[in-house]
């Protein structure tokens, strides 16, 4: 185990005149453990090109996934989409992406100048928020674009609503190209414990076969923040193009206490995993049950075969069924009355997110609050807020005038959101949280998503990609020269 050789090396007693600077001595007196902050010496490994104890621990956590190769990654999830998306296709290639992604995702296309045909995911509107892709929309848009090079989803979403991915890999590798999947939030989705034994939470991209999928230990296992893996299977993306993109996107100096944590969570997971599962897995059963005996509030913990989507019931989705409380009325009632702090909100509803680290107590102290908020509730006749309209439908591609690549590199302006109808758009705009970009440079801004722009701005809930004044968006700057070729303003 990576900790044991680390405290082996210590052991050692040998005097650092190399990085890093404190010498594994805390001067700080802050609580911060100096004495395991190494840095690529003789016997430490290197992760950039591991062959030690590094290499060791990482074929210990592809184990655990039954994949061919796994990358620890210091960076999140961030890195990992970044250096996979470098890896997964030639330079400008067309390629098949969800709508509805991470910001990292968006900066990952734009950097491999890739020609991007979005899939749009289903809206649910059981739970007011976008879900899954189906491998029909998949199968369609590659029917359109048969040159397309890979497929990359987003699965699970925030929410945790899962693609169609064992049908999209099935449809994209008889096309013969890969699928990279962000699972930074499914991470504990596909774990094998000691015994060979799968995880009972719903099956992940890892086990749909999807050829580079990235996860966000920190989110939902036991990883310290930042912390993440990238894993590889099959043979449709070289490793060779994975350790070339980490090269250029990963940090040379990589932290060992991040490592570390990635190291221990998989021996804890393989040994005291299935346990700490089933105890996860009976809170959530008890959650759900708690919930149906709600008046005001409702709960979306699992789901019904007949609700035509899978969810992961490690998120807890908290909803006022009378629209008389947003989810971001229901986060503050639980922060400042209960002392319960929530992932996120939105105007339909508040996410509560588990993890195998939550005790009982935890659970305990959440449906009390829950029980009584709903109580309450029962004393509130009338409607007392005004819900933020409707998100508007995001753009498919019908909306892009210019590729990614190609809009980061033309001139720009900013104007007043109440002005920017019919502009194209020069940075990405997104509503945080979740940081799905509602917009994407290069893309026409509609009606109603200027509308909803103004709307948001107004309640302080909209995030722009550029910093700039209040009330207004970076959009692509009319001139008479706008008929130019556009291969010129790249090369200028």
């Amino acid at each position: 185990m990576l900790n044991r050789d680390l405290t082996d090396y210590n052991q050692l007693n040998r005097t650092p005149f190399h990085m890093p600077g404190h010498k594994r001595q805390n001067l700080t007196g802050v609580d911060l453990p100096y004495e395991k902050d190494y840095t690529e010496v003789e016997g430490l490994d290197d992760l950039h090109h591991p062959e030690g104890i590094l290499k060791a621990a990482m074929e210990r956590t592809a184990a655990m996934y039954g994949v061919d190769r796994t990358w620890y990654l210091v960076g999140g999830s961030t890195v990992g989409n970044l250096a996979g998306l470098y890896a997964l296709a030639p330079y400008g290639s067309e390629v098949i992406c969800t709508r509805v992604m991470h910001r990292s995702i968006l900066h990952g296309l734009m950097l491999a100048g890739y020609r991007v045909h979005y899939v749009m995911p289903d809206y649910v509107e059981e739970l007011g928020c976008y879900g899954g892709v189906r491998a029909e929309a998949v199968k369609e848009i590659l029917k359109r674009y048969p040159q397309s090079k890979a497929v990359i989803l987003t699965s699970p979403t925030y929410e945790g609503i899962l693609s169609e991915v064992d049908k999209i890999v099935e449809i994209a590798h008889a096309a013969g190209i890969p699928v990279l999947v962000d699972e930074a939030h499914g991470s504990h989705l596909d774990v094998h414990f000691q015994n060979g034994e799968r995880s009972d939470f719903p099956k992940g991209a890892v086990s749909a076969g999807a050829d580079v999928v990235i996860q966000s230990t920190h989110k939902t296992l036991l990883g310290l923040t930042q912390s993440a893996w990238m894993h590889l299977q099959g043979n449709l993306v070289e490793a060779e193009r994975i350790d070339e993109a980490l090269d250029i996107f990963e940090t040379s100096s990589p932290s060992y206490i991040l490592m570390n944590s990635l190291d221990a969570c998989t021996d804890y997971i393989q040994k005291e995993g299935k346990a700490l599962f089933n105890q996860w897995k009976k809170h959530l059963q008890s959650v759900e049950e708690c919930g149906k005996a709600f008046h005001n509030l409702e709960l979306k913990v699992y789901n019904a075969q007949r609700d035509g989507y899978q969810k992961d019931p490690s998120k807890i989705l908290i909803y006022e069924k009378h629209g008389r409380l947003s989810g971001y009325e229901i986060a503050t009632r639980l922060r400042e009355i209960y002392a319960i702090e929530t992932e996120m909100a939105t105007e339909n509803y508040c996410l509560a997110m588990t993890g195998p680290g939550d005790t009982q107590s935890s659970y305990v102290l959440l449906l009390n609050a829950l029980k009584e908020m709903d109580a309450t509730l029962d004393q509130m006749k009338e409607k007392t807020i005004d819900l933020c309209q409707a998100v508007p439908q995001l753009s498919g591609g019908d909306a892009v005038r210019y590729s990614l690549a190609e809009a980061s590199h033309m001139p720009k302006e900013n104007v007043m959101l109440k002005a920017c109808k019919g502009r194209i758009c020069g940075e990405e705009v997104f509503c945080y949280p979740p940081g799905i970009p509602l917009v994407l440079p290069g893309e026409e801004i509609s009606e109603d998503m200027a509308a909803y722009l103004c709307d948001l701005e107004a309640q302080g809930k909209l995030r722009h990609g550029k910093k700039h004044p209040d009330n207004s968006i970076t959009v692509i700057k009319e001139t008479d020269s706008d008929a130019k070729d556009l291969d010129g303003i790249l090369r200028g």
